[in-house]
């Protein structure tokens, strides 16, 4: 998902919200990202919660159904691939998330971010993130949203993150080196860093060739290691078997970490503190597929591959998968959706080529050992 960078940031407006206590909000999973239901102006909207954003983001057709003023002050952006663009300033005059209201946030408008040109979307970032208390359930798929701080259970052990751009940093310790990790859940995957992090680590890996999705639309092909780190202290404690990765990139931890390891996950950002709840003592298996399919308008493609296991080009032309073409589908969402349930079951893809790709799934040890 997207990384994105401001150079500078406004974030000036008024926040209100006639709840005393706990508002509990329904959320749901889409490619790993946490979506939540809100209002824009009045207009229905999906919300994608990115703490790794420190700005809320739209898009050109979100801005025309929900009415957003796109202004004609630009700022330069980065995002994570390192690609800067001028992307103009978005007005959102009313926001509503159950019955938290803030009124003229100060966004920006992104016309190329695939994930959000499904629906009617709009990209929570810190600006708004940050004026509240979060609690995420993961086993209920609900959130807590409050005014009001969390109190830690006795025993938690409890982070104060460190604040850059408006993004949250903690501390991770691996192997006696002590690293800034952004928690980032607009990242899909579980925890990633570059190799200065991570150089002490001799486990077996594995490359994996891939197309991203960032603020800008499908970035070009990079290669990324993946592996399973033995120890990582995280929240002061020990983390066992992690599957993890190794690119240029700032280090983070995914909302892939949380959904997989934790019950809860709590942002208390009044007191700053961010802490977990009911972690498990070691990390479950994950299991990875060896070949994966995007959707772009209309049109189906090879995004990624573990390097070695099958042959076939990153960006090469699909023309079906399991006997479904990209015509099948109105969007990436719905594509990405359905992708997901084949996974486990072994898709044929059929390339334009002609030649016919059986999907292999297996746990990264697996992948790792052979």
């Amino acid at each position: 998902m997207n990384k994105l960078y401001i150079s500078f940031l406004s974030v000036i407006f008024s926040f209100s919200s006639s709840a005393q206590g706990v508002d509990t909000l329904p959320f749901r999973w889409l490619s790993g990202l946490i979506v939540l239901e809100g209002k824009v102006n009045g207009q229905s909207v999906d919300l994608i919660f990115d703490t790794g954003s420190n700005i809320t983001v739209s898009t050109p057709s979100t801005d025309a159904f929900a009415s957003i003023r796109v202004t004609k002050t630009v700022l330069p952006t980065r995002d994570a691939s390192g690609k800067t663009t001028l992307l103009s300033r978005a007005i959102i005059k009313n926001l509503e998330i159950g019955s938290f209201t803030w009124k003229s946030i100060k966004g920006i408008s992104a016309p190329n971010m695939p994930i959000m040109n499904c629906v009617p979307t709009l990209l929570l970032g810190q600006d708004v993130i940050r004026t509240l208390n979060w609690k995420f359930n993961f086993k209920t798929q609900q959130v807590y949203v409050s005014k009001q701080p969390w109190v830690a259970p006795s025993g938690n052990s409890v982070w104060a993150p460190k604040w850059f751009n408006n993004k949250p940093y903690v501390p991770v310790e691996h192997k006696g080196g002590t690293h800034a990790f952004l928690i980032d859940l607009g990242f899909t995957g579980i925890i990633e860093a570059r190799d200065t992090v991570w150089k002490q680590e001799n486990n077996p890996s594995i490359i994996f060739e891939r197309k991203g999705i960032t603020l800008h639309g499908f970035t070009d092909a990079y290669e990324e290691k993946l592996f399973v780190s033995d120890s990582l202290r995280i929240f002061q404690t020990i983390s066992t078997q992690v599957p993890s990765s190794q690119e240029p990139a700032t280090p983070k931890i995914g909302s892939g970490y949380f959904k997989k390891k934790v019950s809860y996950l709590v942002l208390n950002h009044k007191n700053n503190q961010i802490w977990m709840e009911d972690e498990l003592v070691g990390f479950p298996e994950i299991q990875q597929s060896n070949c994966n399919v995007l959707w772009n308008n209309g049109q189906l493609f090879v995004a990624a591959k573990i390097k070695g296991t099958v042959d076939v080009e990153i960006g090469e032309e699909v023309v079906s998968v399991n006997g479904k073409t990209g015509a099948d589908f109105p969007h990436l969402c719905a594509f990405s959706a359905w992708w997901e349930q084949q996974i486990p079951h072994h898709p044929l893809i059929i390339l334009k080529s002609g030649k016919e790709i059986k999907v292999e799934v297996k746990t990264w040890k697996e992948w790792v050992k052979q």
